[in-house]
Parts: C-alpha cells; sequence; structure tokens
C-alpha cells in the first residue's frame, strides 16, 4: 500500500482513540459566543465537526488537483503524439525531396559525364587522324 492512505489511516484511527477515550470532554457542554447571540454546545464536537469537515474539503481539493494533473498530462500526451506524427511526417516527406533531389542529379551528371565521354572521344579520334602513320618496318639503331 501506498505511504499517504497508510499515513491517513494512522491519523484517523489515532483521533479516533484520542475522541473515544476523552469522549466526556467532547460532549461537556459549554456556553460559545457567536458574536451577536449565546448558544449552549459542546465545543469538543464542534471542534471535531469543523475539522473533519476541513479534512474532508482538504482532501477533496488534492483529489480534484490529481485528476486536473491526470488530464492535463493526457492532454499534453496527446499533443506531443501528434507533434511526433508531424515530424515524422515531415522528415519522410524531406527524405522523399532528397530520394528525387538525388536521381536527379545522378542523371544529370549522368548525361554530362556522357557528353564529355563522346567529346573526349571525338577530340582523341581527331588527334589520332592528325598523327602521321606510325613507321612500318625495322627499327633503326
Amino acid at each position: 500500500m501506498k505511504p499517504r492512505p497508510l499515513l491517513l489511516l494512522l491519523v484517523t484511527i489515532l483521533v479516533s482513540a484520542f475522541v473515544i477515550l476523552n469522549f466526556n470532554a467532547f460532549v461537556e457542554p459549554s456556553t460559545l459566543s457567536l458574536g451577536f447571540m449565546h448558544v449552549e454546545a459542546p465545543l469538543g464536537l464542534l471542534l471535531l465537526a469543523f475539522s473533519a469537515t476541513l479534512a474532508a474539503a482538504l482532501l477533496s481539493y488534492a483529489d480534484y488537483l490529481r485528476k486536473r494533473a491526470l488530464r492535463d498530462a493526457g492532454i499534453h500526451a496527446k499533443e506531443l503524439r501528434h507533434q511526433r506524427q508531424l515530424a515524422e511526417k515531415a522528415e519522410s516527406s524531406r527524405f522523399h525531396e532528397l530520394h528525387q533531389f538525388l536521381i536527379e542529379e545522378f542523371k544529370q551528371r549522368s548525361e554530362n559525364d556522357s557528353a564529355f565521354r563522346e567529346a573526349l572521344n571525338a577530340r582523341l579520334d581527331s588527334v589520332e587522324a592528325r598523327l602521321p602513320a606510325p613507321p612500318t618496318g625495322p627499327p633503326a639503331d
């Protein structure tokens, strides 16, 4: 069990034991002033009821805060998932664009290389055509 509920249970048991052991003092009537009138009531029970009401209100508020934090965390998680999906789509789109760019670039390079080879072969052929024919006889020493 978690420590917070255990602590709450322990405090409740201790307060209950205190009330049971001192019940006569809690129910002893006393004169209370409300400012505009005087009332005869057991002060111990009034303070105990006020404390219990305050504790219940604080527990309700703590539960409300916990539920709100969980809801906000769920909303943030949903937004993060959405942003992650958008980032993955954008990354996929960039990879696709890069792939297309590289294909076009390699095509263009290939065409440029082919044109360069053809021009180089034509130039070599023209140089070879201008060169004199090699001698056909035995080499002279």
